[in-house]
């Protein structure tokens, strides 16, 4: 049996295009480098039935590792194997000759149109990726088969979108809601043809939990439990499990015995994709302090021994805080044997996993820096004790400038910027800017020299922490900067001022150093999912079972390649630097600089 396209090594399709440049006299094709192309699912392994091979190189000014690939046409009918014989290799135009870079392998069949999907195909695509309701999606149907689509499309919304019959079968009822399991193995093997060309030997998980109340009428809530694979890039989350109720599981061990069932599975035996066995391990659960108090079965960030990295009892002044900065660490040997047994509140089912429950439960960034202390400073700056507030005209002077720096905020960033009259209602991002980006600047002429130093003192340790080339040589310095910015806050605003937020910073910069940058280990992009789920719910009744059908619906289209990964490369010359590159696009980009030292 021929070796499939796919499973050949670079050398191989080298020897074949060229014979084919030798040998062959038909129509020229160029691949688009920035179109994605399409990935079959385990039902429509097309992948492997391939009657001709599209073979294109670019220029020789490009020499990025991942270039983009053409759409591809998928046919669900066919299943017949390569055939050495039948591999059609059109003429490569002139200008590239002499191939430099393989650019991009474009499957397709002879008898499938390679230009565009089926009218049917691109409306699942579309209907699924902006969550359009069935109700909609049926008129939009009705109107095209009224248009002579008829044969092109069913008349049932659910028949196009290969909607479930029934899923309430699969729906576990108790402990407090409902419950639908996913499962890891779906999640990981789409997530893995999304995201690579050639499999990793072992696959790290990040593992998320959170609640979230969609409905402002009810207190009608979901806890989706959410993995990503760990990359140096980024990848989208995926759901694993889902329950709904009206409020929280009334126990995590039952709400989490489906996942740690298949995640013990699956660190015994792997994962076969392709004929080859992969490692999986969960490397890390980020949550927010909550969600990580829930999993562990500790005490809740609010109790007085809440700190889930040292053994520190707080202390009661209005709220519970942590006032020292030497107390001796937790190990994962202690919390298995629950050493200090007023931390724990029972025995979670992740300690039956390969997992340690301290070291790699790492402390999340978004609620702990943005959303605890950089929002908790600027409330004390606006709305504090008269002794820690700034004054009204220092506060109108900062409004004035948010005001004038909004047209200068580039579009990379994803809120514009607010008046702190509105600041108990900033989203992280917003304080995330004002910390790394506008703060330092704004405040530099308006704030007193003391409290501006103390400001920066967490801006550049958070930025260098953040750095994802650098951050280990910033950690240290960094982890110096956090204590004096602990020790300072306490003289600036109080002892009872060092919250459960602020104490955690001494302990920020040793996550840094098992984990990477900041954000590598951040709940954003699982935050973001969030609005996902949420948005495929379309009306009251049934919420668990619309989400599932969704997506059922989302997990049968074929999965859209997305390799391309732009980096930017820094040429120095005499501690100047004389050209930025970004590569990974269509084309290098260089930017020459003439006047800049470093």
């Amino acid at each position: 049996m021929p070796k499939p396209i796919r499973y050949m090594s670079k050398r191989r399709i080298y020897q074949m295009i060229n014979d084919e440049i030798n040998t062959s006299s038909r129509t020229k094709r160029i691949c688009n480098h920035q179109t994605n192309y399409l990935i079959p699912t385990e039902e429509n392994n097309s992948a492997e039935t391939v009657n001709s091979i599209s073979v294109v190189s670019t220029d020789t000014s490009y020499t990025g590792e991942n270039g983009g690939h053409n759409v591809a046409e998928q046919n669900e009918d066919h299943q017949d194997e390569v055939d050495a014989g039948n591999i059609d290799l059109p003429i490569v135009d002139n200008r590239t000759e002499g191939l430099h870079e393989l650019e991009c392998v474009q499957f397709y069949r002879e008898d499938v149109s390679t230009t565009a999907n089926s009218l049917s195909e691109d409306l699942r695509f579309w209907l699924s990726e902006n969550s359009i309701s069935q109700k909609a999606a049926s008129n939009l149907i009705s109107i095209f088969r009224n248009h002579g689509h008829q044969d092109e499309l069913k008349k049932d919304v659910r028949t196009l979108m290969k909607t479930p019959r029934d899923v309430t079968g699969k729906i576990i009822h108790g402990n407090g809601g409902s419950y639908f399991h996913f499962g890891i193995s779906n999640g990981l093997i789409r997530s893995l043809n999304k995201y690579y060309d050639v499999n990793p030997d072992v696959i790290l998980i990040q593992l998320n939990c959170d609640g979230m109340s969609f409905s402002k009428s009810s207190n009608s809530q979901f806890w989706p439990l959410l993995a990503a694979i760990e990359a140096d890039f980024y990848t989208e989350p995926f759901l694993i499990g889902l329950f709904h109720g009206f409020s929280k599981p009334n126990d995590f061990n039952v709400y989490i015995n489906p996942f740690v069932d298949e995640m013990k599975d699956l660190q015994n035996n792997g994962i076969m994709i392709n004929n080859k066995t992969i490692d999986v391990r969960l490397n890390a659960i980020i949550c927010d302090a909550p969600a990580r108090a829930y999993l562990t079965l500790t005490k809740s960030h609010s109790g007085y021994f809440g700190c889930s990295k040292c053994i520190q009892e707080g202390e009661w002044d209005g709220y519970v805080n942590f006032p020292e900065i030497n107390n001796p660490l937790r190990t994962d040997e202690s919390f298995r044997n629950q050493q200090q047994e007023d931390y724990h509140l029972g025995e979670s089912l992740l300690l039956d996993l390969d997992f340690d429950m301290v070291s790699q439960i790492p402390l999340d960034y978004q609620h702990l820096i943005c959303l605890g202390v950089t929002k908790r400073l600027l409330l004390r700056w606006c709305n504090g004790p008269k002794n820690q507030r700034l004054s009204k005209d220092k506060l109108n002077a900062i409004n004035e400038t948010l005001q004038a720096i909004k047209v200068c905020i580039p579009t990379e960033f994803a809120r514009q910027p607010r008046l702190l009259d509105t600041v108990a209602k900033w989203k992280a991002t917003e304080c995330r800017q004002f910390l790394l980006y506008t703060g330092p600047i704004i405040l530099k002429t308006i704030m007193g020299p003391r409290k501006y130093n103390h400001f920066m003192a967490l801006s550049v340790a958070i930025r260098g922490l953040c750095d994802t080339q650098k951050y280990l040589v910033y950690s240290d310095y960094a982890d110096q900067l956090l204590r004096w910015f602990v020790e300072e806050y306490r003289k600036l605003y109080g002892s009872s001022s060092i919250s459960y937020n602020v104490h955690n910073l001494i302990h920020l910069a040793s996550d840094c150093k098992k984990f990477g940058p900041l954000d590598n280990f951040s709940t954003f992009k699982f935050e973001n999912y969030m609005s996902t789920i949420k948005n495929k719910v379309k009306n009251a009744p049934k919420p668990l079972e619309q989400v599932v059908n969704r997506t059922h619906e989302e997990n049968s289209l074929p999965v859209i390649k997305n390799i391309v990964r732009p980096n930017l490369e820094v040429e120095e010359k005499n501690d100047k630097i004389i050209a930025l590159k970004f590569n990974g696009f269509t084309n290098h980009v260089t930017l020459k600089i003439y006047v800049f030292t470093l």
